[in-house]
């Protein structure tokens, strides 16, 4: 049937051109209006079965409880960015704070530091690195460089634990004790306790004997207080005498068994020495 009215059309478009234009325009038209209709009716079916559905009586007062609940927590939300803001600059402050301290005590050790090179021909100096872990934590190291006076170069590192890993190449193993000891004493001056003694534990097993007097003397001097010092080596009677007591501990492979013998010096001072 459609292939008939298809094949009249074209025939008719033949013959009347203009009738046929005509009366394709009137089937487009009443097919329009035939969905039109058909849409209208849908839409009606589904305005129908909207009324039929139960309205939920409370949805209003949800829907301010959702909406009192998402202000609160846009507020709490702006509050919690405030806060950490407030916080970080906070921190910040804090951490410019504790560099300027840091700062400010190293000026303090750096000085003495030289002071006491200086008078074992060296020069000397006291570095600080900063340091940032994973977590963030800022931590400072402190680093200790040396060089005979006269000597031209840069400073050189001391410690086994330089930043490079290793001593300094021109530094003995007599000049890293002597310099570790001097940048110790600067750092027992800026303490802020008094401890009543201070124990020195092989401070004088890579000094010679000039050396291990003027540092043993120069402590005495600065910390005035008592010093308790053990040492893997034996000594003469003039430096014995530099002590109050004195403890040799004598040891016999061949037993084994340890001895302890107490030695009076002659000459009084407030320090202790025990002789391993």
């Amino acid at each position: 049937m459609k292939n008939r009215c298809e094949l009249d059309m074209i025939e008719l478009e033949q013959v009347l051109p203009q009738e046929a234009q005509q009366l394709d325009e009137q089937l487009t038209t009443n097919l329009s209006l035939t969905m039109l209709q058909a849409e209208i009716e849908q839409a009606k079916a589904e305005l129908r079965n909207a009324r039929l559905e139960k309205i939920n009586e409370n949805a209003q007062q949800n829907y301010d409880q959702q909406k009192a609940d998402f202000d609160k927590k846009n507020a709490d939300l702006a509050q919690s960015e405030q806060l950490l803001e407030s916080n970080t600059i906070r921190a910040k402050d804090l951490e410019d704070r504790l560099e300027t301290t840091i700062t400010m005590h190293l000026i303090k050790i750096n000085t003495l530091f030289q002071k006491y090179m200086d008078l074992f021909q060296f020069e000397g100096q006291v570095e600080k690195e900063r340091i940032e872990d994973k977590s963030g934590r800022v931590n400072f190291r402190l680093y200790i460089k040396a060089r005979k006076i006269g000597h031209q170069g840069a400073l050189e590192d001391v410690s086994m634990k330089a930043r490079s890993g290793k001593v300094g190449l021109g530094v003995s193993g007599g000049e890293e004790s002597l310099s570790s000891l001097l940048f110790a004493l600067a750092l027992l001056q800026n303490l802020t306790t008094s401890p009543g003694y201070i124990v020195l534990d092989e401070f004088d097993s890579a000094l010679d004997d000039e050396r291990k007097n003027k540092v043993f003397n120069l402590y005495a001097k600065e910390l005035q207080r008592k010093l308790i010092i053990v040492s893997p080596k034996g000594h003469d009677e003039m430096y014995y005498n530099c002590f109050s007591k004195v403890f040799i501990v004598e040891h016999d492979a061949t037993i084994p068994k340890s001895t302890i013998r107490g030695i009076q010096p002659k000459k009084v001072v407030n320090v202790i020495t025990i002789m391993v």
